[in-house]
């Protein structure tokens, strides 16, 4: 009876470990990737539903090369770090205040944002490309708040 009873040899021990430890380590990868998106998911829809903010008028003035645009905030979001597209005929371009291109009146940021119902005045210098202005034929504006969601409008009036 004694010599009938006899342990796994080393090297099928080992295979079997190694065998676990890939399933567990795979288990752990799947599980960890459909709940990292999932919450993604749900932070981006959340923020998509709480955010809406309308463009009310875009005014580009030539003697100064600027566009203003005056933004209201619609929804719970509060919003800031606003950037704004410029689209022509041939050319798309982004302005944004980290370049030193878009001012806000009241001032908007991180620390203070924009409440619901409030408006800014996003000012867009145009000095660097003044054709763009007179020939802008579509504006698109983003925000770091909420970047999946954005306006945009074709409305564009022309000052001396």
């Amino acid at each position: 009876m004694k010599g009938i009873l006899k342990g796994l040899s080393p090297i099928i021990a080992t295979v079997v470990m190694i065998g676990v430890a890939i399933t567990v380590g795979i288990t752990v990868s799947n599980w960890i990737s459909q709940w990292t998106t999932e919450h993604m998911e749900t932070t981006t829809s959340s923020c998509a539903l709480n955010t809406n903010y309308v463009i009310d008028s875009i005014v580009f003035k030539n003697s100064t090369y600027t566009m203003t645009v005056k933004i209201t905030n619609k929804n719970s979001q509060t919003l800031y770090g606003f950037n704004v597209q410029v689209e022509n005929a041939s050319d798309i371009l982004l302005f944004n205040s980290s370049n030193g291109n878009v001012t806000y009146s009241p001032n908007i940021s991180s620390s203070n944002r924009l409440e619901r119902g409030r408006s800014v005045f996003v000012k867009v210098n145009l000095t660097r490309n003044p054709t763009m202005g007179t020939s802008a034929n579509r504006v698109k504006v983003f925000n770091d708040a909420c970047t999946a969601v954005y306006t945009e409008t074709a409305e564009i009036s022309q000052e001396s």
